[in-house]
């Protein structure tokens, strides 16, 4: 399994613009503005990293999705400051493609158009073949 660490806090480490930070720092993490469930196995809380623990796209189902908007949320006695936001998309591929027409019986000079479709993150690239040889793109 691949982990992914998410770190976008380490600048509150050093310090605000207005001196050090003193004091005892909170560091929580923000998913799509609300915090992260600590039981949603998806993610896990190591100090002040994210660890993204099961990656998926699958905007079907919103709670088994990681794309989205994520920001860290920094606080102590003196005040809070919540991070810029990373927007994270997750590349997905369907497993099969659809071929639109199947198979089709036409003339020797009718023309015909097949469709390939796909879902995919970011868009897939389409070759078709005949006879196991590539087609020309400008066809």
């Amino acid at each position: 399994m691949a982990v992914r660490i998410l770190q976008l806090c380490l600048v509150f480490a050093v310090g605000f613009p207005i001196g050090p930070v003193t004091g005892n720092i909170n560091i929580s993490w923000l998913y799509e503005g609300m915090p992260v469930p600590q039981e949603d196995p998806r993610w896990m809380v190591n100090g002040a990293d994210l660890l993204v623990l099961q990656t998926t796209g699958d905007t079907k189902i919103a709670s088994r999705s990681n794309t989205g908007d994520y920001s860290c949320l920094a606080a102590n006695e003196d005040g809070a400051i919540v991070s810029r936001t990373a927007k994270v998309k997750v590349a997905t591929l369907d497993k099969e493609a659809d071929v639109l027409a199947g198979n089709t019986t036409i003339y020797k000079t009718q023309p015909l158009l097949l469709q390939c479709i796909i879902h995919s993150t970011p868009s897939a690239e389409i070759q078709w073949e005949f006879n196991q040889l590539p087609l020309p793109k400008d066809i």
